[in-house]
């Protein structure tokens, strides 16, 4: 299990951003494909390289003559592990450190990132001529538990204060996509990063790489009897500096909410009728719960079909936080699955469920589920071609242990157990009771939706 953990991990490392920064900035760098030289960008910039290769590349800029160059020497990435970050799993971790070091001592072992970068200071360089540059800026929530609050202060800022104080050429990055991609690094606004060292470099570099950002803004607030005081504070992405003077003013802006409003918010907030993720569900060791009817009070017997079934679903999970931590939900559940060997039931449910989440350290998600709803049982006898259409309710519960790889793939193993009501489905001998199975489950994660619709109600 062990190596299966660090493998996972090893994987998802094989593709890093490194940082090109030059003095002074705005110059154009190079690299060379199939021979020729083709244009990155302008510094500073991220670009995205295999960990185990080096890239190499080059700088053109006017010189103090106006004339246009290229430098000769070529760059490479080189790496320095000074930052420590309050995520370390995602420390590089090289085969001798995974024989040296166990699995379970990783959260405490490894503190440090290795930041792949490349610096150059650009000498006999027209300085007034230098590309001019410009700064996009990459929007954070604010943290708070009022979604509310965290989108109309960052509105408020983008529409009412950021056109009459921007420089010439500054512009923002969506905050819809932004959001999207905050999510798959286990953010939003509940526990926004409201630092860089909140978040490890590779993410930081990944969203610069992804959205062409140089510089990101937090909007740290005090708040007082409704009104917000808000500093919003930019920070190079690339340096990890603050800025020296300040390039916006501090603004309040006051947000009242009712009693009602939060007690909504509240439930709200627990209330997910958006799944984020589409699954489908091997069922392994299969069972019917009978009843024996000419027993009055007749003990539940257990009739167990060994056969393989799939099934597929719509429902809701939480991205692991890598920590211990809870947090519940309420929301819709969609499935359709099948039932039995010889006697087969197809069966589609519509439901609700309450789901609590336990987030573990090691990147997984103990999921404890309670649903109720409504049922649509087609049951087919094969032995004898009869066939009945039940409309029906039914009730359950599933335990679920599972973890997201790959940003957007999850797979997870657990048990489940269905109820329907006495004599729904019966004969002479024995009434159906219900359902179990344990199960391997495949999923797709698709934060984008919900994001949108959040988007849209605030």
């Amino acid at each position: 299990m062990r190596f299966f953990w660090v493998l996972i991990f090893s994987i998802s490392c094989a593709t890093e951003y490194v940082s090109i920064d030059t003095q002074p900035r705005g110059v154009q760098v190079l690299k060379k494909d199939n021979g020729n030289l083709i244009t990155i960008g302008n510094t500073p910039v991220f670009v995205k390289e295999n960990e185990s290769e080096k890239e190499r590349y080059r700088f053109s800029y006017e010189d103090n003559k106006g004339d246009y160059i290229v430098t000769d020497k070529t760059f490479e990435k080189s790496r320095r592990c000074l930052k420590k970050w309050k995520d370390p799993f995602y420390h590089p971790m090289g085969q001798k450190e995974a024989k040296e070091y166990p699995f379970e001592m990783m959260v405490d072992a490894f503190r440090e990132e290795c930041v792949p970068y490349i610096r150059a200071h650009l000498k006999k360089m027209r300085k007034s001529s230098a590309i001019k540059q410009c700064r996009k800026l990459l929007l954070v929530l604010p943290r708070s538990w009022y979604r509310k609050v965290s989108h109309q202060l960052v509105e408020h800022w983008t529409k009412k204060l950021f056109p009459t104080e921007k420089k010439f050429c500054d512009s923002l990055v969506d905050i819809r996509k932004s959001n999207v991609e905050l999510m798959f690094n286990r953010k939003d606004n509940f526990n926004s990063p409201e630092k860089l060292e909140d978040m490890s470099f590779k993410h930081w570099a990944r969203l610069g790489h992804k959205f062409k950002a140089s510089h990101v803004i937090f909007f740290p607030y005090h708040e007082e009897e409704g009104v917000y005081s808000v500093t919003p504070t930019v920070l190079d992405l690339h340096s990890w500096e603050k800025e020296k003077k300040p390039s916006f003013s501090p603004f309040k802006k006051e947000i009242k909410m009712s009693t009602g409003f939060k007690i909504g918010n509240f439930f709200a907030t627990a209330f997910r009728l958006i799944p984020n993720v589409f699954s489908v569900k091997l069922k392994m060791d299969s069972a019917f719960h009978l009843e024996d009817n000419n027993v009055l009070g007749g003990d539940t017997e257990r009739y167990s079909y060994r056969d393989l079934r799939v099934g597929i679903s719509a429902g809701s999970f939480r991205f692991p936080k890598k920590r211990w931590f809870g947090e519940f939900e309420i929301g819709p559940r969609a499935s359709f699955t099948t039932w039995g060997k010889q006697n087969r039931f197809y069966v589609t449910e519509l439901s609700l469920a309450l789901r609590f989440f336990l987030h573990l350290p090691f990147n997984g998600v103990l999921n404890v589920k309670a649903h109720g709803g409504g049922a649509n049982i087609h049951a087919n006898n094969k032995t004898y071609g009869k066939s009945k259409n039940i409309w029906t309710w039914d009730g359950g519960i599933t335990l679920e242990l599972y973890s997201i790889i790959f940003r957007r793939w999850m797979y997870s193993v657990g048990a489940t157990r269905v109820w329907i009501p006495r004599n729904t489905i019966s004969n002479d001998k024995f009434s159906l009771k219900g359902e179990s199975h344990i199960f391997i489950r495949f999923g797709y994660f698709f934060p984008e939706l919900r994001a949108l619709a959040g988007e849209y109600f605030y």
